[in-house]
């Protein structure tokens, strides 16, 4: 401490002891040219925290890093923070997002909802948790989104949470199912031949118009009727 001494001035400082294995934190000071005076605090507990503290916080960033989903923390209307995984499903980068409007990745047919959303949220009002919305790709390509949102405190203010898992396959899949569906349905009710579907018990739970007039009953006469009892009305 001999700088302190001979130019009469105070510093603060950590060190960390070994033959103790303690840390300290050390106000010198000098009071008059020639000698200084010190005060030691042992901050072994508090450096401990903050030690777990880095590790904990290292752990988190690593695991949200490495999620599939995206994720991202909006604040003030603004994306304050976003994974890797939400730089690909958005096709920007963390520089270009950071700060940016969420309502720039949200297909305009679902922001007026998700801003409502977000508002009645921030404002701890009722809203869903999850669901269904689609969002932009910088190249313009729609992507369906399933969202978990929640409250949470970031840098001492109130922010959102967000978790966007990528639903476009499988949405794609949904629909595409739906019009096979749709295509059976319309051969089954064209067919020229009778068509009816029963359970293993041989109850009707379906029928085309011609095995209605086959069997001479409309098809909610059907529905439900075994066929060993059905008499023919034609």
């Amino acid at each position: 401490y001999g700088n302190v001494a001979l130019k009469k001035k105070e510093i603060r400082f950590e060190s960390y002891s070994e033959a103790l294995d303690r840390w300290f934190s050390i106000y010198a000071y000098s009071p008059e040219v020639g000698y200084f005076a010190a005060i030691f605090e042992d901050i072994t507990k508090r450096k401990k925290a903050e030690s777990d503290l880095r590790e904990s916080e290292n752990k988190y960033r690593n695991l949200v890093e490495m999620a599939h989903d995206g994720i991202c923390i909006l604040q003030d209307s603004e994306v304050k923070f976003l994974n890797s995984g939400l730089e690909k499903m958005w096709g920007g980068t963390k520089k270009e997002i950071i700060n940016t409007p969420f309502s720039n990745y949200i297909h305009p047919d679902e922001l007026p909802k998700l801003a409502d959303y977000y508002k009645k949220r921030m404002s701890n009002e009722e809203v869903p948790s999850i669901y269904e919305t689609k969002l932009l790709h910088k190249d313009g390509q729609e992507v369906y989104a399933e969202i978990s949102a929640g409250l949470i405190t970031f840098e001492g203010k109130p922010a959102d949470l967000i978790i966007v898992r990528d639903v476009t396959d499988h949405r794609k899949a949904r629909e595409a199912i739906k019009e096979n569906e749709q295509r059976l349905k319309i051969l089954f009710e064209s067919a020229p031949d009778a068509y009816y579907i029963h359970d293993f018990k041989g109850n009707f739970i379906d029928g085309n118009k011609v095995a209605e007039d086959m069997l001479g009953y409309k098809k909610d006469e059907l529905i439900g009727k075994n066929f060993l009892n059905i008499k023919l009305l034609s």
